[in-house]
């Protein structure tokens, strides 16, 4: 990301410098991914925008859908299926966009965080959305089930920055201003 707009580069082409593509945004862009199936990029904006992007629809990138916020947007994550994106707000809530009909589905609010939201991360199975927040809490939300209320995981003293969740998808890290990390089961299995 770059100023205004974020930039792909076609690595295939001889020259990938030549001709960046741009995904423009009306402020700073403060994140961009590709999602894994790479057909679509999702944008993140002190615009109080998520954007997602049909990188499939020729040979430029097509604005599919702006998920607005009631703040800056710094997060945005695509599970592992390209099923759903997420974005992460200042605003305290994410939002997933359905990625079957992004452009006719409404987002989907998910809100509880007291604190602005500082990262989120989907599970490698696609079980979990987990979000890490300024209110010192990790919250774990089934994005099958959007209503059911997440589970809250306690533990740290100050703001939580960090998040990643382990390859077997079993568990959570996490890192906060208090110094310290924490690891969180995420399957009830495990207990």
């Amino acid at each position: 990301a770059h100023g205004h707009a974020a930039r792909l580069w076609d690595l295939t082409a001889t020259d990938p410098c030549a001709a960046p593509r741009t995904l423009p945004h009306g402020n700073v862009v403060y994140q961009a991914v590709i999602s894994p199936d790479g057909r679509w990029a999702a944008t993140a904006g002190f615009d109080m925008m998520g954007k997602l992007w049909d990188l499939g629809a020729g040979t430029e990138p097509k604005l599919v859908s702006a998920t607005v916020f009631k703040d800056r947007v710094l997060q945005a994550a695509f599970d592992r299926d390209s099923r759903w994106v997420a974005f992460g707000s200042w605003d305290r809530t994410l939002k997933l966009v359905d990625l079957k009909n992004p452009a006719a589905s409404a987002p989907i609010e998910l809100s509880g965080h007291a604190g602005r939201i500082s990262a989120i991360a989907f599970s490698p199975d696609g079980n979990w959305l987990v979000s890490a927040s300024e209110d010192g809490t990790v919250r774990q939300w089934d994005p099958a089930a959007p209503a059911a209320a997440p589970v809250v995981l306690r533990g740290h003293e100050a703001r939580v920055m960090h998040v990643a969740i382990s390859p077997d998808s079993r568990w959570a890290v996490s890192a906060a201003y208090d110094g310290t990390v924490r690891r969180w089961r995420l399957q009830l299995s495990d207990l």
